[in-house]
């Protein structure tokens, strides 16, 4: 493997809680309830997507995906800028691979805006050689083009790269165009977990069980 591509949100932030949280209690607030069906729907998309489907799941509530995002944009930023963080043992796992000389990239469904603040305070800005979201790459996860972005940027092909995702339909996406896929576990897809180990190649629990002892 010469190129890592990494998922942020799940993957290797602790950070699905509060995009999810956000939504449910912005629901919560309005007088309906998420159903653990509407829950599985949510996982892995873009925030534009949720919102458009939890629209269409409570049209009585007279809302738009736009009103929506709205509404969720300053508790998410707010804690992207003081709080999210990586999910235990990511953060050295990234250095492992620096000290192996792969190259580092972060593919992520989020707004710039929103995780370039967490980079930096984190560190993960210093860890990682190039980062790019869906609106950059001009289509979701359910398009290969965020990773083969990302492989034509070091003049490399799938089969020289893994990707590391949390969300089913993303590892399958990434599978189908020829990357090796890392399932990563996450308590927010759960649910998907049977989905996300038969998309992948491999599935890591816990980013502390790959890393070496020198690390």
């Amino acid at each position: 493997m010469k190129l890592a591509i990494f998922d942020l949100d799940g993957t290797l932030f602790d950070s699905m809680g509060v995009w999810m949280g956000t939504a449910y209690d912005d629901m919560k607030a309005r007088g309906v309830q998420v159903s653990d069906a509407l829950q599985d729907r949510l996982v892995g998309v873009s925030s534009p997507e949720a919102a458009a489907v939890l629209c269409e799941a409570f049209p009585e509530l007279g809302l738009t995906a736009e009103m929506l995002i709205e509404a969720w944009r300053t508790t998410i930023k707010r804690r992207y800028r003081e709080d999210i963080d990586f999910k235990p043992g990511a953060q050295n796992y990234l250095r492992q691979l620096r000290s192996e000389g792969v190259i580092i990239c972060v593919a992520t469904l989020t707004p710039r805006d929103y995780f370039t603040p967490a980079f930096e305070r984190t560190g993960l800005m210093e860890l990682i050689d190039f980062s790019i979201n869906a609106a950059e790459a001009g289509r979701d996860k359910r398009f290969p083009d965020i990773y083969l972005r990302c492989a034509e940027r070091f003049g490399l092909n799938p089969a020289q790269c893994r990707v590391y995702e949390d969300s089913p339909l993303a590892a399958a996406t990434a599978k189908a165009a020829g990357f090796e896929v890392w399932g990563v576990a996450d308590p927010y897809s759960a649910s998907q977990e049977a989905k996300l180990r038969e998309n992948s190649d491999f599935f890591v629990t816990d980013w502390r069980t790959l890393l070496k002892a020198t690390v």
